[in-house]
């Protein structure tokens, strides 16, 4: 993937226009089990998956809001020391703190430092530096694995870094995700990782912002993560969790959802899986009941802008109560884990491009139905179709890729339109020349351009 050089921009919020896209398509939800906060999940069972509800149709030019942007560049290395007593350490916005809360950001939260030893050496949970960024240059955020606290079967390793955003009906939350080629989740262990905690934040009780479990404090919200349930099968899967408010103000109305990501078993180490070393686009979507009581509320998920998971029957808010008094206004990065494996060593994800937004802003969905032909001499006139993954989604550009080899498409051009058809010229008369597409999202506040996955290779012998 082609990466542009990175500008340092402090996060803010944003106003973009770009052509989009809107088309159908069939998500997947298989609901199972209970989960309550930051409880254990059960071994999910498999059960039928629902037909997904209509999606809008096709519009031309969408205008979207960003309510908050970060590359992380601009940000002092950042790194708030662990307490050795066993005591979780936070702030939120409006305390003095030993350790300031990023720029633009309203808390934060780390679980204590181990007594255990790490085989991989001691790194503080919660991280801005520049070790890892997406692209050439630049910071991320960093989150390290606690692994004695989450090892067993516990949930005691925890980080969180939270953002507040005005009220939103409706909001998405995106970031690119990059994970290390040693990441270790073992065949027959069950393992378990939060990334995002979207929710509704009480304004008027700051004492209660870390409580989970009971009152109107983070209800509701929707957490999302990965899961790989051991049993020896391998199964990288997509871990959801909403947590609708209730007329009792408890837990009892959340469960998890899963969805795999790939056909099982899906190693998790597989080209275009989570664990390949590169970057991934992570996107959720929540959207509130139109009334109490009423099931129409939503939750989506996009992974490298494929619609993995899609509902349309979520009650979030309860009979009695009123969808404008808990609207979304606050999401965290990070969250607790759960890793049953041996070994016990720190692992770490990174996180760049993160935002918060009215709109879909993540990549394009993959071009359909290339089509390659050479009517005249020297030149090969490509056409394709616009992809499909149910959003309204942002288009700057497609790439064409081609080559004398399929294996070995080491030559670009771009097209700054929307035009779903192009002319090469230039090439050799009688060489097969191999073809894919992608489709390009460059916004302003991102340091790095959304690049789709590529469309099918397709071939021609040039005239």
């Amino acid at each position: 993937m082609n990466h542009a050089a990175r500008t340092r921009t402090a996060p803010q919020v944003a106003l973009f226009a770009a052509l989009a896209v809107s088309v159908s398509a069939c998500g997947r939800s298989i609901s199972v089990g209970n989960l309550l906060g930051q409880d254990p999940d059960p071994i999910p069972s498999s059960s039928p998956t629902p037909p997904a509800s209509p999606l809008p149709d096709p519009v031309s030019v969408v205008n979207a809001t960003a309510l908050f942007s970060d590359t992380f560049d601009a940000h002092a290395d950042w790194t708030p020391p662990q307490s050795s007593s066993g005591t979780t350490v936070s702030c939120s916005q409006g305390q003095a703190c030993a350790t300031p809360i990023p720029m633009g950001y309203y808390d934060y939260r780390v679980a204590a430092a181990e007594g255990c030893s790490n085989l991989d050496g001691s790194h503080h949970t919660l991280n801005i530096n520049s070790l890892h960024p997406r692209g050439a240059a630049g910071k991320s955020f960093v989150m390290w694995n606690e692994p004695c606290y989450s090892s067993g079967g516990s949930w005691g390793s925890d980080g969180l870094l939270g953002v507040a955003f005005p009220p939103q009906n409706e909001v998405y939350v995106r970031f690119w995700i990059q994970f290390p080629s040693d990441w270790n989740w073992s065949t027959t262990s069950s393992p378990m990782q939060k990334f995002v905690h979207l929710s509704h934040y009480d304004v008027t009780n700051p004492a209660s912002v870390w409580d989970f479990f009971s009152g109107n404090q983070n209800k509701p919200r929707y957490v999302g993560g990965l899961a790989k349930y051991g049993s020896g099968t391998y199964r990288t899967q997509l871990y959801m969790m909403p947590s609708p408010l209730t007329i009792a103000r408890d837990n009892s109305a959340s469960y998890t959802t899963n969805d795999y990501l790939g056909a099982p078993p899906l190693d998790w180490t597989n080209t275009n899986a989570p664990g390949d070393g590169n970057w991934h686009s992570f996107e959720w979507y929540t959207k509130l009941n139109t009334a109490g009581g009423v099931g129409d509320g939503q939750a989506k998920f996009w992974y490298d802008g494929n619609l993995i998971h899609n509902e349309s029957a979520v009650t979030w808010i309860p009979s009695g109560d009123l969808p404008s008094d808990f609207k979304w206004n606050h999401v965290w990065l990070g969250g607790n884990n759960s890793n049953l494996y041996s070994p016990v060593n720190e692992q770490r994800y990174a996180v760049d491009d993160f935002v918060v937004s009215a709109h879909y802003s993540g990549p394009p969905p993959k071009p359909l139905k290339p089509v390659a032909q050479s009517s005249t001499a020297g030149k090969a006139q490509l056409t394709w179709t616009a992809g499909d993954n149910g959003a309204q989604y942002l288009l700057s550009a497609y790439r064409i890729y081609y080559g004398t080899s399929a294996d070995a498409l080491n030559q670009s051009v771009t097209i700054s339109d929307s035009a779903t058809n192009y002319e090469l010229s230039g090439l050799t008369s009688g060489q097969t020349y191999y073809f894919q597409v992608t489709a390009v999202n460059r916004a302003s506040y991102d340091s790095n351009e959304s690049e789709s996955l590529k469309s099918a290779v397709v071939s021609v012998v040039v005239n």
